[in-house]
């Protein structure tokens, strides 16, 4: 099966091995919808923390950062938690969309929340993006 171009590596074995009858309007279709988890179902995906994650780097890795937030607000309207990858998966897309301030933004506002405990992943996501451009927040 043959997978849109934009459609990272992950996401496309993720979508191949969760449903491999799905044809491929149906995945562009998944991809490009406003109604991304809505969409899961269609496929044969069910919903559940680990998909939404899933999706959200999907969004991420194809400079889909902002579908990646609106996506966890469809995440908190089901009725989910959000967890620390969710977050690390967020943080890095808006740094691989160059948009470091809103990246340290999110960060100390997940800091001072004190909801998630971040980890070294995450530490180390906004440490090596601040010594690479050698910006200080």
């Amino acid at each position: 099966m043959q997978f849109a171009a934009q459609c990272s590596p992950r996401c496309c074995k993720f979508l191949q091995f969760h449903a491999p009858n799905a044809t491929l309007p149906n995945i562009i279709g998944f991809l490009t919808i406003g109604h991304h988890a809505i969409a899961l179902p269609l496929i044969g995906i069910s919903v559940n923390i680990y998909t939404f994650n899933i999706v959200i780097n999907c969004y991420c890795c194809v400079n889909g950062v902002y579908f990646g937030f609106s996506l966890l607000g469809t995440l908190f309207k089901r009725g989910y938690t959000p967890d620390v990858t969710t977050f690390n998966t967020l943080l890095n897309g808006l740094i691989l969309q160059d948009k470091t301030p809103e990246a340290v933004q999110l960060f100390k506002k997940l800091m001072r929340m004190r909801e998630i405990e971040p980890n070294v992943v995450m530490y180390g996501t906004i440490v090596n993006r601040l010594c690479r451009t050698g910006e200080h927040y």
